[in-house]
């Protein structure tokens, strides 16, 4: 299962002073009028906060959080950052359950006032005075006419990051190009391409929060025949202790709202039935926060899971590697990782021609 393509918002504790721009923007929308919409800054999956991005939105009392109703054909908010920041605005439609997303734009040093249509007919965004922000955004998306964020299958993102190389080298101190490494890297997290890329921003680039946060979770992943970095996981203790005690281990990564996750429960306890005492061991991983443990251990009895389960944190996802879940690993007695997003298929297949 795709992790949602859904942006989440991070508000830092910090004073409005230590901003260095301060700006409104305004959100002409007069077909949903009366209706909510949804204006949030781009930083996608597994909580913006990990990047620790410097901007701040104000809320007026009673908001909810992000959610502006349209009054008057419009809606307006203050965004508080330090460098430009990537937003969209959604919609959420009750009656089909869908959700609906523009395309990006971008909160600059100048008020922006954009606007938007029926989301369902069009994702664009109309600006009426374009910052140097976005002119250069639309300038990448004008040069290369098979710009799309919402296509996030890994080739098309190997092809947008081979792309974005030429344009990084020509324009090292782009905030642009930045998020959009980023906004590929959470989405493709073993991109060889989104790596080599970050190599070529300025230091003006390379110093900012953001882009720290992604070279320190992308130095730490896991790799392919490389030795585990246990000590970089919150359960890697008791992992290398299993590592050492078994010829392999098989790491499961799950949750309870992923149906493929629980779908594959039960071919999982048939292999663990035959493999358990042959030197194999399984070790589950919910992404699952800790307070929904009655929800966890609900799944864990109806499929009768015996193997050790571990909450996975944050930072164990973005070192796992993974952008999608169900998500497999394969580690050998050695410590080194045989096997990355590998599937079941995969790992009887393994097993039936190793184990005599």
């Amino acid at each position: 299962m795709k992790l949602q393509f859904a942006f989440l918002v991070f508000f830092p504790f910090l004073a409005l002073g230590k901003f260095k721009n301060r700006v409104l923007v305004t959100v002409n929308a007069p077909f949903y009028e009366g209706k909510e919409l949804m204006a949030e800054p781009c930083l996608s999956e597994i909580h913006g906060h990990q990047y620790g991005a410097e901007y701040l939105i104000e809320m007026t009392e009673g908001q909810k959080f992000n959610v502006h109703r349209v009054q008057k054909g419009k809606f307006s908010f203050w965004v508080n950052s330090n460098y430009p920041i990537p937003f969209y605005i959604s919609f959420f439609n009750d009656s089909t359950g869908e959700i609906l997303f523009s395309d990006l734009f971008f909160v600059s040093t100048t008020n922006s006032h954009v606007s938007i249509g029926n989301l369902t007919k069009s994702r664009k965004v109309n600006m009426a005075k374009p910052n140097q922000t976005d002119k250069e955004w639309s300038s990448i998306r004008n040069q290369w006419k098979e710009w799309n964020f919402y296509e996030l299958d890994m080739p098309r993102i190997k092809k947008r990051q081979e792309w974005l190389a030429f344009y990084i080298q020509a324009h090292p101190s782009s905030y642009v190009a930045m998020w959009l490494v980023l906004l590929d890297y959470e989405n493709d997290r073993v991109s060889q391409e989104v790596y080599q890329n970050a190599a070529f921003f300025s230091k003006e680039i390379t110093e900012i929060r953001p882009f720290e946060k992604m070279v320190f979770f992308s130095g730490n992943q896991i790799k392919l025949n490389e030795v585990m970095p246990f000590e970089s996981f919150s359960f890697g203790k008791e992992l290398k202790n299993m590592v050492k005690e078994n010829k392999w281990v098989f790491v499961d990564l799950w949750a309870t709202w992923c149906k493929p996750c629980l779908q594959q429960f039960p071919e999982l306890k048939l292999i663990y039935e035959v493999y358990k005492d042959k030197g194999v061991a399984f070790v589950s991983l919910t992404t699952n926060s800790s307070d929904e443990s009655q929800q966890v251990d609900k799944v864990l009895r109806t499929f009768n899971v015996t193997w050790a389960n571990y909450y996975a944190t944050m930072q164990d996802s973005h070192f796992m590697g993974n952008n999608h879940i169900p998500y497999g690993i394969l580690i050998d007695q050695e410590g080194k990782v045989l096997f990355i997003d590998m599937k079941l298929g995969e790992l009887k297949a393994f097993l039936f021609e190793n184990i005599d």
